[in-house]
């Protein structure tokens, strides 16, 4: 459970204290993985690297929307096109 805190940052440090609840297995895993007495840089690379990571994920995703519906539109045009083609080559015949 995480709660807003009031604090706002001093303008000479820009960190906020904020107290987290994890489950003890949770904290034993993060005790393991960062170095001593690091657990807040570990844990703020950690929410970074997954916002990144997450964000990276989302313009692909959108992208690969954007480009399928582009490529859908293109296949539209070029049959009609092809249409006309065909046509205007059977009037000039």
């Amino acid at each position: 459970m995480v709660q807003k805190t009031k604090t706002k940052p001093r303008a000479d440090n820009p960190k906020v204290r904020v107290n987290i609840v994890l489950p003890y297995k949770t904290l034993k895993l993060l005790d393991s993985m960062a170095p001593p007495y690091s657990r807040s840089a570990f844990l703020n690379q950690l929410i970074l690297s997954k916002a990144t990571s997450d964000l990276k994920s989302k313009l692909i995703d959108d992208l690969k929307k954007g480009y399928l519906a582009l490529a859908r539109e293109n296949q539209d045009l070029a049959e009609e096109w092809a249409f006309l083609e065909h046509e205007t080559a059977r009037l000039l015949k």
